[in-house]
């Protein structure tokens, strides 16, 4: 029997051998090799757990259609990666390693590269784990983005607080900015990538100064509460420069890295940021109002006047007089057709109630601080004054009992509130009006001869 088994071996093996059509349909060994396989690697400081498939292919090209910036994402290497960016952040805020949270990055073959980096949180009796699911090609400034929101927020949750720390937009998009400017894309760990690190040329942030010198920052307003139509084109662009630069002049301030970590720790223990940035940065900031003086000076000081694009002093008195003249519908007798008219800031204390003069004070006040920071320096003082003016009524008027259903003693009386700010008004009118007087007559003036530099 096993004679016969032998036999039929030997002549099945001759005709393979000897049969050229069968060799060619014998597939190669090293063709059906796999090409990646599944590892988790973990980061030097043991928080970071990278899940993905490990590139066994290093000369991987650029996937078609996608972008030559798109790069591929390998386990041990994005491992270094996450360390990188962790590392310069606690670099900006002068604070050490002490992680408590881990965060889980899980590397996903999406159809789509431009797909969102998805970082989902999960709460323990011993405190917070993170989650990040990124595509497995990805542009190196959203990889560093999302890895700089999910560190920010292990930062900010380490006391295991059940309430999860919201970061608020400009938060995060500044220290991304920062990242980019200060280690660029290089922060990134690619596959076969042989990176020479030397020190940045000049200043690292005079790329988001130059941006700001020729397109006018957000408020603390926009940034904090950003609408839909700052998320998107030209727009988001200013949006994060502005939050950039925030962040920059926040840690420039005495003891600004202490008081960004404070603030961090606080998030978790307030509604909204405000709150907690207001206890981390007292006495400095004792309302939002103040947050908004400050940083319109702070773009004042660092455009310079050689460099400053602000609008001219005619310019500037066009738009200062459109703001405190609102348009109004009138109310057109019967055949006839409505018009428009304006009505100034007296007629609106004077005649609205309450409830809608706030309305449409704070976004005169919002419009007057984009003003502030882009109009000619000679009319600023006059802003400010319009400014401080609309909010100390604000304050009073709600003091007189005439905001929610607040009891207790009447502080100031409303009337004689109503009497002083319209006073007030009147007399930053005049101003306004001689100050456009002096400027068409400095405009009709010969212009003297420019000096040569």
């Amino acid at each position: 029997m096993m004679t016969l088994l032998r036999l039929v071996l030997c002549i099945l093996a001759a005709v393979v051998c000897n049969s050229p059509s069968l060799l060619a349909q014998t597939p190669r060994l090293n063709a059906i090799l796999p090409t990646t396989n599944d590892v988790t690697a973990r980061s030097a400081s043991q928080q970071f757990i990278i899940h993905g498939k490990k590139l066994l292919n290093r000369s991987v090209a650029p996937l078609s259609g996608t972008g030559a910036n798109l790069i591929r994402l390998d386990p041990p290497l994005l491992a270094v990666t996450c360390e990188r960016v962790k590392t310069g952040i606690l670099r900006e805020l002068d604070a050490t390693d002490q992680w408590q949270g881990k965060i889980h990055v899980t590397i996903q073959n999406f159809s789509d590269p431009r797909r969102p980096i998805d970082i989902r949180t999960e709460h323990f009796s011993n405190g917070w784990q993170y989650h990040v699911y990124v595509p497995e090609s990805v542009t190196p400034e959203r990889l560093i983005r999302g890895l700089t929101e999910v560190v920010l927020l292990e930062i900010a949750n380490r006391e295991g607080q059940p309430h999860m720390a919201e970061l608020p937009l400009w938060l995060s998009e500044g220290f991304t900015g920062l990242l980019l400017s200060h280690g660029g894309a290089d922060l990134v760990l690619r596959p076969e990538s042989r990176t020479a690190r030397r020190e940045m040329p000049g200043d690292p942030n005079r790329s988001v100064s130059d941006y700001l010198a020729h397109h006018p920052a957000l408020t603390i307003t926009q940034l904090g509460l950003p609408t839909p139509d700052l998320l998107n084109g030209e727009s988001w662009q200013t949006y994060q420069a502005s939050s950039q630069w925030l962040v920059i002049e926040l840690l420039r301030m005495p003891e600004g890295r202490a008081r960004l970590r404070l603030f961090l720790s606080l998030l978790p223990r307030n509604l909204n940021w405000q709150l907690g940035f207001l206890t981390a940065f007292n006495p400095q900031f004792n309302s939002l109002l103040d947050l908004e003086k400050w940083w319109a000076m702070c773009l004042l000081d660092t455009r310079g006047r050689e460099r400053w694009q602000g609008w001219s002093r005619q310019a500037s008195w066009d738009k200062l007089h459109a703001i405190i003249h609102l348009p109004a519908q009138e109310i057109p007798k019967p055949g006839a057709t409505a018009s428009w008219s304006e009505v100034t800031l007296q007629q609106v204390i004077e005649w609205w109630d309450f409830q809608n003069q706030k309305a449409i004070l704070n976004s005169v006040l919002q419009k007057l601080q984009i003003l502030r920071m882009n109009s000619s320096p000679e009319i600023v003082p006059l802003i400010q004054e319009y400014q401080q003016t609309l909010s100390n009524y604000l304050e009073q008027r709600s003091k007189a009992g005439y905001e929610g259903e607040g009891r207790g003693r009447k502080t100031f009386n409303a009337n004689l509130v109503i009497k002083n700010v319209i006073k007030r008004l009147n007399g930053l009118d005049a101003q306004l009006e001689a100050f456009r007087q002096n400027a068409g007559t400095a405009n009709s003036a010969p212009s003297p001869a420019r000096r040569s530099r």
